[in-house]
């Protein structure tokens, strides 16, 4: 919520609402599922499950977006995306070792699954913070395209046919 990427400026996605619903709705429903009521049945858990898929379909939807609009470096976007997947692998992980009643592979890799929001916020705050990202096109930052394109606007035609091999006389008014 500190610092919004650009994406969001041309996209729909309720960044804003995301954010809220993780921070004030998710996280102490996790809470309760996974601390409180950890070890008896409880409402809590169909609720926070059901929640928890539906948020992680919006941060595929944000990943899949981060990646669309290519405003992010492509290093940091790689990173998000490599930790996405180490999350989602944590979650499988906890989802089988509580299949086997497994309580301390649970405990490990739930803790895991759950230790991806601090992860994502680490690395967009590095990105942002260290390299002076601004989630977006930076100013002193260009792209191969800009740089093609700032050199066709900058070379005379004449230089064009002459490298290309072709000799033209060219008239100069």
């Amino acid at each position: 919520l500190l610092t919004k990427p650009k994406w969001i400026q041309h996209s729909c996605f309720p960044y804003t609402a995301f954010a809220y619903l993780l921070i004030f709705v998710q996280g102490p429903l996790s809470y309760l599922a996974d601390y409180v009521h950890m070890s008896n049945e409880s409402f809590v858990h169909a609720i926070d499950r059901a929640l928890a898929v539906s948020l992680v379909a919006l941060e595929g939807c944000k990943v899949g977006l981060m990646i669309l609009h290519g405003t992010m470096r492509s290093t940091t976007v790689t990173i998000y995306l490599m930790a996405t997947i180490a999350a989602l692998v944590s979650f499988l992980n906890s989802s089988e070792a509580q299949r086997l009643r497994d309580r301390d592979g649970f405990v490990f890799w739930h803790g895991m699954w759950h230790f991806y929001p601090l992860v994502g916020s680490f690395i967009i705050s590095v990105d942002y913070y260290v390299f002076g990202g601004d989630h977006g096109h930076d100013k002193n930052r260009t792209t191969k395209t800009d740089n093609k394109q700032q050199h066709a606007k900058s070379v005379p035609l004449s230089s064009y046919l002459m490298s290309s091999g072709t000799k033209s006389k060219t008239k100069t008014f």
